[in-house]
């Protein structure tokens, strides 16, 4: 009985060895497997990080660029009134000049007729607007 219980020692001792063996490789393996996972986690912190602030240095670039798009709009609204007001003083200009060009046409029409009255008449062939300069010309003052 004395070998049989000395070869039961002896497979249980191998049986403690293998087992503490695997145990070993196993508390290895977790060890590394841990490793690996904070050395993963660390990698995408660092990731995490770089993105919140490449984000944060888009949202600066949003919101200057939102800011040089509304002074765009107010610079503009703010040309298209300048345009609004030149289009209406060049309105006022051409009918100014329109006015003016029909009332040198009316003028021009009235001395003709004078002219040709005066003709009619003998007299003088200068018309009255041309003769009162020419008077004031002369110094006299009728």
């Amino acid at each position: 009985m004395k070998p049989a219980i000395e070869i039961a020692e002896m497979l249980t001792w191998r049986l403690l060895e293998a087992l503490n063996g695997t145990a070993a490789a196993i508390l290895t393996k977790d060890e590394k497997q841990r490793q690996e996972v904070e050395d993963a986690k660390a990698v995408l912190q660092e990731r995490i990080a770089e993105l919140e602030q490449t984000c944060a240095e888009d949202e600066g670039r949003i919101q200057a660029l939102t800011g040089k798009v509304e002074t765009s709009e107010i610079s503009i609204t703010e040309a298209q009134d300048k345009i609004k007001r030149l289009d209406s003083a060049l309105s006022d200009k051409d009918a100014l000049l329109k006015e003016y060009s029909d009332k040198i046409d009316t003028q021009t029409k009235l001395d003709s007729v004078l002219t040709m009255l005066l003709d009619q008449q003998g007299k003088s062939t200068k018309p009255a607007s041309s003769r009162g300069k020419a008077t004031a010309k002369d110094g006299n003052n009728s």
